[in-house]
């Protein structure tokens, strides 16, 4: 692995760890700590959420769970405030939300699966379909968890989604529609959701491919279709702007390609208008925002070799990206490890996914 910059393994050597995902930050509100999940031995598999120091020391197990942890996010730990850690055990459909307190030990269960917490409030969005058996998938909801009370409402379904969308409500592959990737945006007044129906419906079959972002309200009122996205989409630096890769012509200031062609960062404005270029010739498959607005990192991988990754910071001001890691590795996929790049809370420091140890492990690259 190499940089330009200090790298920091934060987990054990010894043990396969990550952290949760490239939008959700594994560092504590205040900055002090970082949470993520340590497999006990093979992946998928049991293991522990584990809390430790910024540097990685006076680590800690705070929550153990025998099922099968994810490959890819674990069970979506994460931190609620700086006292408390919420993760999602259970098996896939069956999900549960668990919140651990630092200060005691203490854990209890509240209803819903938490996909992401509000930056604002001990409030949570979750998929009806991670924690309830559904009859139809019109009938999964984008639902609103109150962490403070224990409660879980549904805010719309996937059915008054598609009565907002431009290809109506019934079309060939609406029946395969389903929620994914709520996130709120940074001011917590408003959240999106992807409704896609691309993962549950075959290349050769003659259906509509949908991968729709929807945006509403936080109270899930104002639900208004905003685009189809590429891959990945996230907010912007306020609550009005949601960014998303879109197919170019341009390589931009390396010539790279991605997914068999160019990409460039667009930006969509939520109340109406036409998306934005950002950045054009942008490599990476997940991007996230610094907190300042004015940087993305994002992870190359397959480049510039098919068992190597980079991870790049791309500044809307500079022509070239500034390469900060690059590593070694197999395999890129979900059976694999995703890098997953995801900023500090100061903007400073880079939280990755790596195995080129050949063990999964969480690292940090300080930018300074």
């Amino acid at each position: 692995m190499k940089s330009p910059c200090r790298i920091i393994r934060l987990s054990p050597p010894e043990r396969e760890a990550i952290h949760f995902y490239y939008d959700v930050c594994p560092e504590s509100p205040d900055g002090r700590r970082v949470v993520y999940f340590q497999f006990d031995g093979a992946v998928p598999g049991p293991g522990e959420v584990v809390v430790a120091d910024r540097d990685g020391g006076k680590a800690r197990p705070i929550f153990r769970v025998q099922d099968a942890a994810d490959r890819h996010s674990a069970i979506r730990q994460q931190w609620v405030d700086d006292d408390t850690v919420a993760c999602c055990p259970g098996v896939e459909g069956r999900l549960r939300t668990t919140l651990v307190s630092l200060r005691d030990g203490l854990h209890r269960d509240v209803p819903g699966a938490a996909r992401m917490i509000s930056p604002v409030a001990p409030l949570a969005l979750t998929t009806r379909h991670d924690f309830e058996e559904l009859p139809s998938m019109r009938d999964d909801a984008v639902c609103l968890m109150d962490l403070r009370r224990g409660e879980v409402r549904p805010l719309f379904t996937v059915a008054d989604a598609l009565k907002v969308h431009p290809l109506g409500p019934d079309f060939p592959g609406s029946d395969r529609v389903m929620f994914l990737h709520t996130k709120w945006s940074p001011g917590g007044r408003r959240f999106f959701v992807i409704a896609a129906n691309i993962y549950r419906v075959a290349k050769e079959e003659s259906a509509e491919r949908v991968n729709s972002i929807f945006v509403a309200e936080a109270d899930g009122s104002g639900l208004r279709y905003l685009c189809e996205e590429y891959h990945h989409p996230v907010w912007g630096a306020d609550d009005d702007h949601v960014l998303s890769f879109r197919p170019s012509s341009s390589g931009g200031g390396l010539g790279m390609t991605w997914w068999g062609g160019y990409q460039e960062l667009v930006s969509a404005p939520v109340n109406g208008g036409a998306p934005q270029t950002v950045i054009s010739g942008l490599a990476g498959k997940h991007l996230a925002l610094s907190p300042d607005g004015r940087r993305v990192v994002a992870d190359a991988t397959h480049w510039p070799s098919s068992e190597s990754a980079t991870i790049f910071i791309f500044d809307t001001g500079a022509p070239r990206p500034k390469a900060v890691v690059e590593m070694t590795q197999k395999d890129f996929s979900q059976r694999g490890c995703h890098v997953h790049p995801a900023w500090s809370r100061d903007g400073r420091r880079i939280y990755f996914n790596s195995m080129e140890s050949g063990r999964r492990g969480l690292y940090a690259v300080d930018l300074d």
